[in-house]
């Protein structure tokens, strides 16, 4: 299937506000119903569920940094049967940013005139920022959990959701979490590995088409 990408931006920040959100188109609020009025009975069901969801957006706000870089930007995450779309707005010098990501292949628009593809995106962003990120599994970890089938070390808390994980070298941290049809999605997600550090603020939720 034709992946196809539009973007505009300065490519060093561009391939920064690449690494937040790689996996992954409704905007709408959904209810936050906090998950302590719950039984822990009814989450870890719904969590084992989530790996099988094949269409989903969020909405929200991130913040990358790598070493004494840093950047902010609006982001809206879609997946739809594997096929992923990101969307990224600001900082002020940043138009809006549109990126398709299927099968291990990296569509990327720096420029109206300029084209990106790569069937190795993980190379590509670790010749452009000296470290990568596992691709498939950002997909799973956006939602609160680890990537099935491969090693992870994991910490719950009291309400049975997952707090820490630790995957691929990278540790991951969630708070603040929603039911949102039933499910628990955290609404705070921080990635740390070294010198690298992403922090995602979900404000809005979807499952399903």
């Amino acid at each position: 299937m034709r992946v196809l990408g539009v973007l505009c931006g300065k490519p060093q920040i561009l391939f920064s506000l690449v690494l937040v959100f790689l996996q992954g188109c409704v905007n709408q609020n959904f209810d936050k119903v906090r998950l302590q009025d719950k039984q822990s009975s009814q989450i870890l069901p719904n969590k084992l569920a989530l790996a099988d969801i094949r269409y989903w957006c969020m909405s929200g706000r991130s913040a990358a940094s790598y070493g004494q870089s840093g950047w902010q930007a609006g982001v809206r995450w879609c997946l739809d049967d594997g096929k992923t779309t990101l969307e990224l707005t600001g900082p002020i010098n940043l138009n809006s940013v549109v990126i398709r990501y299927f099968q291990g292949e990296l569509w990327v628009w720096e420029s109206k005139d300029q084209l990106t593809i790569s069937h190795s995106p993980e190379l590509l962003l670790r010749s452009r920022l000296g470290f990568s990120v596992p691709l498939t599994a950002l997909r799973y970890w956006l939602m609160g959990i680890a990537e099935p089938g491969m090693i992870a070390s994991k910490q719950h808390d009291n309400f049975g959701h997952l707090s820490v994980l630790k995957q691929y070298d990278w540790v991951v941290r969630y708070s603040n979490y929603s039911l949102v049809d039933g499910h628990p999605l955290p609404g705070k997600i921080k990635l740390s590995k070294n010198k690298a550090n992403l922090k995602i603020i979900v404000d809005h939720w979807r499952l399903g088409k």
